[in-house]
């Protein structure tokens, strides 16, 4: 039973989320309105794994995102979260 619960847990995660920033970010005369997130590589993964709270979520987010760090310590907190709950959903 708990591997059908956890394969419909799986097809409920969307593949791809967009994220529409609810105040624009500028970082390095660079405008930023939204980021996209997927389901994380293994390599990627790596890169926060050994990180704590919310600095593993920032570069969590900022490297599925491809965007700098900057910039998602500069997301509000809504949009943070938003961010950091999708990729949680993953682990």
């Amino acid at each position: 039973m708990e591997d059908a619960s956890a394969a419909r847990a799986e097809e409920a995660i969307p593949e791809e989320l967009t994220i529409t920033f609810r105040k624009e970010i500028v970082h390095a005369s660079q405008t930023f309105t939204h980021i996209k997130l997927h389901e994380p590589t293994a390599g990627q993964w790596e890169e926060w794994d050994k990180l704590e709270g919310v600095a593993a979520s920032r570069k969590a987010i900022a490297t599925v995102a491809a965007v700098p760090e900057a910039v998602i310590k500069q997301m509000l907190v809504r949009d943070f979260r938003r961010a950091t709950d999708y990729l949680n959903r993953f682990f």
